[in-house]
């Protein structure tokens, strides 16, 4: 079977789906993952046979600024590699080029927030798109496979397929100063994923708590993009900028080595069905 997973936003997403892309490869099957350019690396990074169908990063929420783009970028590339299955996450555009092309398609949701509402702004935004291809309603998923725990899915979250998360992602060389204790001071991890433009914000939760951190002594370590190592570094004075560039982030335990994980993910492994029975 011929399966197209795709992804757009930030590489989370491509760490998200990784493991069931690695499973359903293992299983034989040929997967193709479609990302935006500046996930490439981040899909390559972690063996993923990636192809670029954007320049721009897709932000979340804006299916209708950016639809009709992407629908076509995708129906190009799958006029030239023809999927039997299409797995999509947040975004509603892989199900129109399901729908499109009639073949099944699994939505694969890797976080925990409410999307009832978002998604019905988002269906409702699409329906140009589905009048221009001659599509008259947008199917239901086929299945749905969430990351996200049982016990924390929220009120009237659909029936779904649970898959437990399964840590895939860019690893980086280890310094010693990321095992080694910092004297006389204790050292914290702040870490919003890939999410920094809440440094951008004066007066943020995160700006005030870097802020009482340093102001107590404690070595303060930021899991942040480059980029946003680049504009913020400057304004956070002593913090410790640790520029992951969207691989693991170290967590420093005492008496041992930096345990990678994907932000709050990892605890999301115990008691979870392996990726391969996700299938």
């Amino acid at each position: 079977m011929k399966i197209l997973f795709t992804v757009g936003g930030s590489q989370a997403a491509v760490f998200g789906v990784a493991p069931l892309a690695a499973a359903a490869r293992n299983a034989g099957h040929e997967v193709l993952l479609a990302a935006d350019e500046p996930l490439m690396a981040a899909a390559q990074s972690v063996g993923l046979p990636a192809v670029c169908i954007t320049a721009e990063r897709m932000r979340y929420g804006q299916d209708g600024m950016t639809a009709a783009a992407r629908i076509d970028a995708l129906l190009d590339l799958t006029g030239q590699w023809s999927p039997d299955l299409v797995v999509g996450g947040l975004s509603h555009v892989p199900r129109v080029l399901a729908a499109r092309l009639k073949v099944p398609y699994v939505r694969h949701i890797w976080h925990i927030a409410p999307m009832a509402r978002r998604d019905r702004t988002a269906v409702a935004e699409l329906q140009p798109q589905l009048e221009r291809l001659g599509l008259t309603e947008l199917p239901d998923p086929d299945l749905f496979i969430d990351l996200c725990p049982p016990s924390l899915r929220p009120p009237g979250a659909p029936a779904a397929r649970s898959m437990r998360w399964v840590p895939r992602v860019t690893q980086r060389r280890v310094e010693p100063w990321m095992y080694t204790r910092p004297e006389g001071r204790r050292r914290a991890l702040i870490t919003a994923g890939t999410r920094n433009l809440v440094l951008d914000t004066p007066g943020s939760s995160l700006r005030r708590l870097v802020e009482e951190l340093t102001g107590a002594g404690v070595e303060v370590l930021i899991a942040a993009l480059p980029e946003a190592a680049e504009r913020y570094g400057a304004q956070l004075g002593r913090a410790h900028r640790l520029d992951s560039a969207g691989r693991g982030r170290p967590h420093l335990r005492p008496g041992g080595p930096p345990r990678r994980r994907h932000d709050g993910d990892d605890a999301d492994q115990r008691g979870r069905p392996p990726a391969d029975r996700a299938r």
